[in-house]
């Protein structure tokens, strides 16, 4: 360094002048750079004279910086400043012979211990040379100093096919770092970056203007952020000791208790004093009906509390009110797409029906039934001749029976069972609208369908196009309506 100082026609004194302090901020975290100027400093502080330089045999005994003519004449010439460094306490042995005059030299030189102990003075707690702050120039370096990788991300390594466990690596190097340093200079990531692909090339990525490892550099540093991001969330959370004991704070309490003098009560008792009376007014009840809504989606409607549910009219209009994005024209459509594709099923199957529409519904029955055993009900949707005679049982599920003319050709009408009470349908006209008028009693009366009743559950989703109630499914039912789905899609 003194002899390129010399040739740049720098004065040597320059080097005297530089004080520790001065040394660290022109090579931060260069610990090697700095021994090397102070090892300059300590030359250029010492000249000695011509017995020394050659010693007892002439052989010179310097160091080869000090042995060029243009830099000993140099030191003979200028001025001597002050002493930066006591010789005594640098690791060079080199120095041994350096010093300011013959007895201090000698006496220098014989003091082995000293020079012994000049990595302690370089590199202890107390000296301005101690291992900076960043690790980065021992990590890495050593078998020791690397991250224990898992046999997983060792065997990619080697076979230099890393991309298949790129994110185990990125996440075990992440990890091992923050263990023992938390980096966050650009120049540290760099040097990471720069060491772990010396010794695994396969994690480089050529990209223009950039280097190799920029690829994994840039991947490290968002992980090691989602790791500080995660570790800084948990501890705010544990802030607050454990023993701390908040108030309690009651829960709100959103539950409806109705009492006597509630609009929604009177306006339920006036329903229940229009029904009692010997010619109750229809359209009234009908609307008490929509203003007492909001009271039984609250509560399960009984047929005690409201008697004009057990009325055909009456379940119609509170299915509606439960239903209200359901028209009768997307019904009818519904229905005339439902009976075009079992009807298509029923051809591959080479199936014979002979019953029109009630035989396809028989149809479904059979293909979507549960196979377990369960106990057995009378069946959702059966026909019956004119002289059947309805009755129903207690906590029997709704059921629908079709009364045929003897011809069994024309069906003329119906009846709802359901738990003791019999409900006669007089204004449906057609299959449809009795088979419809079963599902929406289920809905008025807020009732699940027995799991027995599959086909009830088909009517939900193809005919109401209701996929938000939950029932039971069967195996078969699921297969069915996979089957029924790819002919929607061909239609």
């Amino acid at each position: 360094m003194a002899v390129v100082a010399v040739e740049n026609g720098v004065d040597s004194s320059v080097f005297l002048s530089l004080t520790e302090d001065d040394l660290f901020r022109m090579f931060p975290g260069k610990v090697g750079y700095v021994r090397k100027v102070m090892m300059v400093q300590s030359e250029l502080n010492a000249p000695l004279s011509a017995e020394e330089a050659t010693g007892p045999e002439g052989d010179s005994d310097l160091p080869g910086v000090l042995q060029s003519p243009d830099v000993r004449s140099q030191l003979t010439a200028a001025p001597m400043a002050p002493r930066i460094l006591d010789i005594s306490k640098l690791s060079s042995p080199s120095m041994a012979s350096v010093g300011a005059g013959g007895d201090d030299v000698a006496e220098e030189a014989g003091s082995h211990q000293d020079l012994e102990s000049s990595d302690v003075a370089l590199q202890g707690p107390s000296s301005r040379l101690e291992t900076p702050k960043t690790p980065m120039w021992n990590m890495f370096t050593t078998p020791q100093t690397w991250p224990q990788y898992s046999d997983r991300v060792v065997s990619a390594l080697k076979s230099g096919n890393i991309m298949a466990d790129w994110d185990a690596l990125i996440a075990e190097t992440a990890y091992f770092i923050l263990k023992h340093h938390d980096m966050k200079a650009p120049s540290e990531y760099d040097d990471v970056g720069r060491l772990v692909s010396e010794r695994w090339p396969c994690i480089l990525f050529e990209e223009h203007g950039k280097k190799p490892w920029n690829h994994f550099v840039k991947r490290l540093s968002q992980k090691m952020r989602n790791i500080r991001w995660t570790r800084k969330r948990k501890m705010e959370q544990t802030k607050q000791p454990a023993t701390t004991k908040r108030t309690a704070v009651a829960a709100a309490d959103y539950s409806f208790e109705a009492d006597g003098d509630s609009p929604e009560e009177l306006l339920k008792a006036d329903l229940l004093s229009e029904l009692q009376k010997d010619k109750p007014d229809k359209a009234k009840i009908g609307h008490l009906q929509k203003l007492t809504f909001n009271l039984r989606k609250r509560e399960k409607p009984t047929f005690h509390d409201y008697p004009f549910l057990l009325e055909e009219k009456f379940i119609k209009r509170e299915f509606f009110l439960r239903q209200p994005e359901v028209s009768e024209a997307s019904l009818q459509q519904n229905w005339t797409s439902l009976i075009n594709m079992v009807t298509e099923c029923t051809k591959q199957d080479r199936f014979e029906n002979t019953e029109g529409e009630i035989g396809l519904l028989k149809y479904v029955d059979t293909k979507i039934a549960i196979t377990k055993r369960v106990k057995k009900l009378q069946p959702a949707i059966s026909v019956e001749k004119a002289t059947y005679i309805p009755t129903s049982v207690a906590s029997e599920a709704p059921r629908l029976v079709i009364i045929s003319h003897e011809d069994d050709h024309e069906l003329s009408n119906g009846f709802l069972l359901h738990d003791g009470n019999v409900v006669e349908m007089r204004d449906t006209k057609n299959v449809m609208e009795m088979v419809l008028f079963l599902s929406q009693a289920y809905y008025a009366w807020d009732l699940q369908y027995p799991i027995q009743y599959q086909v009830l559950g088909f009517l939900q989703l193809f005919l109401l196009k209701d996929r938000l109630s939950p029932f039971e499914r069967s195996c078969s039912f699921f297969k069915f309506e996979k089957r029924l789905r790819s002919l929607q899609h061909v239609e």
